[in-house]
């Protein structure tokens, strides 16, 4: 990662990914945030990740960047109703 950006660069990247994305709704918006308000409300204890485990994860997810296999928002919120 290059963290010699200005702020007037880093201002047009996050433009150009903006770009990318599909709008929203505002009930989409509200949608999104009473699942969120819900779920983040309950008590579910976690089992807590080990060093090692986290490190493979973050890099799982880089490399699914850098293959461009992620998900849209939109994508994320179809599977979301399928939980």
């Amino acid at each position: 990662m290059n963290y010699k950006v200005s702020f007037q660069e880093l201002a047009e990247i996050q433009k150009q990914i903006l770009l990318k994305q599909h709008p929203t709704t505002l009930d989409k918006a509200r949608k999104q945030v009473e699942t969120l308000k819900r779920t983040s409300s309950q008590k579910i204890k976690r089992q807590r990740m080990s060093h090692k485990e986290y490190v493979e994860q973050i890099n799982e997810a880089q490399r699914q960047v850098i293959e461009g296999k992620y998900s849209s928002a939109d994508d994320l919120e179809r599977e979301s109703e399928n939980w």
